[in-house]
């Protein structure tokens, strides 16, 4: 649920109430939301959050990298030996347990990056009255290329 569309993102959300039906899927802590806090305070001071912000998901990737052969290794033996089925339910708990580390990781992230712009920055509040932007994207590379380091 963490991971699926939620409210903020549908259209209309605002002048529309909640369907009953989905309010456990609300209460639920929101990947996207997360994770765009974590970029935006990367972004607020790139020079100095970037790289530690960089380095730990990198460092998770290379985990979940680490781990990809001996996940595809017992799936396959688990399907050879007929066992289809196991091999899904292993395959499936281990992308879910790893999405749910990255929340975690992602929540400590944006907790630490909080408190370090509190305590060692301090926040610099919004110079203009202009919320909203046209610029269709947010990028703190200089290079404006976030596939290709500066």
């Amino acid at each position: 649920m963490e991971y699926a569309q939620h409210r903020y993102l549908t259209k209309d959300s605002a002048a529309t109430f909640l369907n009953p039906d989905y309010q456990m899927q609300e209460a639920t802590t929101f990947a996207g939301r997360t994770f765009k806090r974590v970029m935006y305070y990367a972004c607020s001071d790139p020079a100095r959050l970037l790289p530690p912000v960089t380095a730990m998901l990198t460092a998770f990737e290379r985990g979940t990298r680490d781990d990809l052969a001996w996940v595809e290794l017992t799936a396959g033996t688990m399907i050879e030996s007929g066992k289809r089925d196991a091999a899904r339910k292993l395959l499936t708990h281990y992308a879910g347990t790893r999405a749910m580390a990255a929340l975690d990781m992602g929540e400590t992230m944006a907790d630490a990056l909080d408190a370090y712009t509190l305590l060692a920055m301090g926040r610099r509040v919004p110079a203009g009255s202009e919320i909203n932007t046209f610029d269709p994207t947010v990028n703190c590379l200089a290079n404006g290329d976030p596939d290709v380091p500066d």
